[in-house]
């Protein structure tokens, strides 16, 4: 449905809710993710865009985990978005900045997991603005080695790049070949 039942636009961001964790309740943690088949050898890079109001107090992070054919995880990449400078002022809503994680996938890789996490977010008893917002992520595969290059033959021409967007609070994915 249409604003303000619902979402009525092509893209949206996500809040994350630090301060809903309690003590009598645990910190709150979250995770936003989309499983994509991956190929081993190819080097993956995620980039999205996050920010956090100067209150938020929890983890964040944006993270490229690759999964073998039985759902374990095998390898992965993680960027720690506090340390990575998230609540650093710089002029734009929520402090917005682009951070960007690369990973290559190892032998053995059936699928690649894009993931943005808030973990063990607590109110902030100072109060104040406390969101942590995430928007506009775009994980693509690009051929890392000669080895990649093997695996993809002629498929190594072609980029395809899949995004996240937000319908009714939900996360869909979209997947666009596109010539390199």
């Amino acid at each position: 449905p249409p604003f303000p039942d619902g979402f009525n636009g092509p893209d949206g961001g996500v809040f994350f809710k630090a301060f809903s964790g309690s003590a009598a309740n645990g910190a709150a943690t979250g995770h936003l993710y989309q499983d994509v088949p991956a190929t081993p050898g190819t080097q993956y890079i995620l980039k999205g865009w996050a920010g956090a109001e100067a209150n938020f107090l929890a983890g964040a992070e944006f993270a490229i985990e690759f999964f073998n054919g039985g759902g374990t995880l095998i390898s992965g990449a993680t960027l720690d978005l506090m340390a990575a400078g998230l609540i650093t002022p710089n002029g734009e809503p929520f402090n917005y900045k682009q951070y960007t994680v690369t990973a290559t996938a190892p032998v053995g890789t059936s699928f690649v997991r894009a993931r943005v996490s808030m973990i063990d977010g607590m109110p902030n008893p100072a109060g104040g603005g406390q969101a942590f917002v995430v928007d506009d992520f775009e994980l693509v595969p690009e051929p890392s080695t000669a080895l990649g290059m093997v695996l993809l033959g002629a498929a190594a021409l072609v980029r395809h790049r899949c995004w996240l967007t937000c319908v009714h609070g939900v996360r869909r994915s979209s997947l666009n070949p596109e010539a390199t």
